[in-house]
């Protein structure tokens, strides 16, 4: 092999580099020095980029040397591998900021959400009142949409799974993106396609960040007849068949528009963390479906089309039985709950902590706030002692001081098995697994409505002890 015809097919980034080194250990035969283990780019006569690892050593014959031997050897599963890790590890730490955000964001959403309950209940029955407060919650609401969106990124963003037709999150998502835009979705489905194991709100989204990508390069592109192309069918993989994919059963997604397409050296930048070419963009979009499809066990890549467009492939798991747990649906005002009992609240926010008592007060229980777990055993061992025991306990899941909320009630459960919690969190624990959160009778993502607080706190309290 010629130095020029191993060149040609070098990434013309690493062409220069290549072809100094090859000169030197041409010219120069007598230091006979080997090339050994040097990784550079080449381009596929189709195009697409591989990795290779050169090795170059001269042979000799009667003791001087005469030709040499070049020996490319393909290493590109071992970087797609190394580049996968290295990017999960970047969206990890990525995602500890991200969650330590959206927690503080939704405490300081909870303050505000009980404040416009407490406002609403005393306001009376003003119809103008009222609809300026539901404004204002509903406002909330979408804050704490907001927020999700962070905690995709973080532990807390653990998906929901339930058995999901991806064809009908593609066509709801679309309905959104490509309403007025002028461009249009085709599908192509296989027969008996089986549903996949996928949180629906979280594939929403990624489909609502591929296709509003594909608006955006489709627009500037200047075609006048933009189309989204969604192919979708089930692949069965073998033990090492993809190097990013474990052996199972997956639902294979293509979606492949006309736009202008991804320069080849953006490629392998796309999912990076806050790497965008739009003016303006915040570079989260193509990270944030990266991190989703990595919690759903699923991988992702993207190309560039020989005749011009993007295509976007990803891989989710297929859905196997499972069980569902229930969830609950926000409440909204107005708020009618009556109780009684007494009720342990814990807390390190003191405004968090003051609303949540000041709502379960005015609805008619005895609520005793403490700031963190040591003081809520305490208390609950005085009012035991004191024979005048707490009905629930509603518990912080994270404190900055103190005990938190497992490790309180792992406590309160050794002394006595029949204690009722409920823990809350910024984070979405009903989302963990089990075995990874606190055993408690039920879990309240914040923010949450007065409504939300009573009907749980009810329904706890229902159960048998």
């Amino acid at each position: 092999l010629q130095a020029s015809g191993l060149l040609a097919h070098v990434h013309v980034d690493d062409r220069e580099e290549v072809g100094l080194l090859l000169e030197l250990s041409g010219n120069i035969p007598a230091a006979a020095e080997p090339i050994q283990g040097v990784d550079w780019r080449f381009l596929h006569a189709n195009g697409v980029l591989l990795w290779g690892q050169l090795n170059s050593f001269w042979i000799a014959e009667g003791g001087a040397p005469h030709s040499r031997c070049v020996v490319v050897q393909d290493i590109t599963a071992r970087k797609q591998m190394e580049e996968g890790i290295r990017r999960v590890e970047k969206l990890q730490a990525i995602g500890r900021l991200a969650g330590g955000l959206a927690h503080d964001f939704n405490n300081l959403l909870a303050i505000i959400m009980g404040r416009l309950s407490l406002i609403h209940s005393s306001a009376g029955e003003s119809a103008e009142t009222s609809e300026h407060l539901a404004s204002a919650e509903e406002a909330c609401r979408r804050a704490r949409a907001l927020t999700g969106r962070l905690l995709a990124f973080s532990p807390g963003g653990v998906p929901k799974r339930q058995a999901v037709a991806l064809v009908t999150v593609a066509q709801a998502a679309a309905d959104l993106c490509l309403r007025g835009s002028g461009v249009r979705a085709t599908y192509h489905v296989d027969a008996g396609l089986p549903l996949a194991d996928a949180d629906p709100g979280q594939m929403e989204q990624v489909f609502l960040n591929l296709f509003c990508n594909s608006i955006d390069a489709i627009n500037k592109e200047g075609t006048t007849q933009g189309t989204i192309d969604v192919t979708m069918g089930q692949q069965i993989l073998a033990l090492g068949a993809h190097p990013m994919l474990t052996a199972g059963t997956y639902i294979c997604v293509a979606v492949t528009d006309n736009g202008c397409g991804i320069p080849t050296e953006q490629l392998p930048q796309v999912f990076e963390p806050f790497f965008t070419t739009k003016s303006g963009g915040s570079g989260l979009g193509l990270a944030s479906v990266y991190s989703i499809l990595q919690a759903h066990g699923g991988h992702i890549e993207v190309a560039s089309m020989p005749t011009g467009g993007s295509q976007v492939t990803f891989w989710v798991p297929v859905s196997v039985a499972m069980a569902v747990e229930p969830q609950l649906e926000q409440g909204a005002f107005p708020v009618h709950h009556r109780g009684v009992g007494r009720i342990l609240v814990m807390d390190d926010e003191p405004a968090v902590r003051d609303v949540l008592c000041s709502i379960l007060e005015r609805n008619g229980y005895e609520v005793v706030g403490t700031p963190e777990g040591g003081a809520a055993i305490a208390a609950w061992n005085d009012a035991r002692d004191g024979e005048k025991p707490f009905d629930v306990v509603v518990l912080d899941m994270i404190v900055d001081e103190g005990l938190g909320g497992a490790e309180t009630l792992a406590q309160l459960q050794a002394q006595d098995a029949s204690v009722r919690a409920i823990i809350c969190s910024g984070y979405d624990l009903s989302a963990s697994p089990r075995g990874h959160r606190p055993e408690a009778q039920a879990y309240l993502q914040k923010p949450f409505s007065a409504s939300f607080l009573l009907d749980t706190v009810k329904r706890v309290l229902e159960q048998p002890v």
